[in-house]
């Protein structure tokens, strides 16, 4: 009978170990946490988030976005993005174009020191017609920082984003290193 018993333990030992283990191979992309849900990335992060009425906005007019602190990537994270337009119209490289800035505040979740860059795109029907040189910096334990980025796009193309349908989105990539 002994023998028996230690045949059927180890037997189950066996079985759940091959059914638990491969719930925990390769990486979450879904966490749930209590009253949200967070979606965890792997660096790269590029989000792409519907772009705001800038046409409307008064000079120096600006609006925030909302939901973006649910993703996280590598334990960084968006926690806050702002769009201002700076002017509606201004030669740029010979061009007119409106000129608008994003300032995205970067946080780490706690007991984590990365280092990140930031890159930020205007796309319209899948091209994207501006881009903002990338910013990079240090972002620390219990702490955040705002990247800010200018982006100038030729003021027809612009106007045109408006009109299409889809309409224009602002495309956020985050890419993350452990410092």
């Amino acid at each position: 009978m002994p023998y028996r018993r230690r045949r059927l333990a180890r037997l189950l030992a066996l079985w759940s170990a091959a059914l638990i283990a491969p719930l925990g191979a390769g990486n979450a992309q879904v966490v749930a946490t209590q009253g949200a849900v967070q979606q965890q990335f792997q660096s790269p992060m590029i989000l792409e988030f519907p772009a705001p009425p800038l046409l409307r906005f008064p000079e120096n007019g600006s609006r925030l976005l909302k939901d973006v602190d649910g993703y996280i990537c590598e334990n960084a994270y968006f926690q806050a993005i702002s769009v201002m337009l700076k002017r509606k119209s201004k030669k740029v490289a010979g061009k007119k174009s409106a000129v608008f800035d994003v300032l995205a505040t970067v946080a780490v979740q706690p007991s984590h020191d990365k280092l990140v860059d930031v890159l930020i795109e205007f796309v319209s029907a899948g091209k994207v017609l501006a881009t903002a040189a990338p910013v990079s910096g240090q972002v620390e334990e219990k702490r955040s920082r705002i990247f800010t980025s200018r982006l100038a796009v030729e003021e027809g193309a612009f106007a045109a984003a408006y009109e299409a349908e889809p309409g224009p989105t602002l495309r956020l990539t985050l890419r993350v290193k452990d410092d």
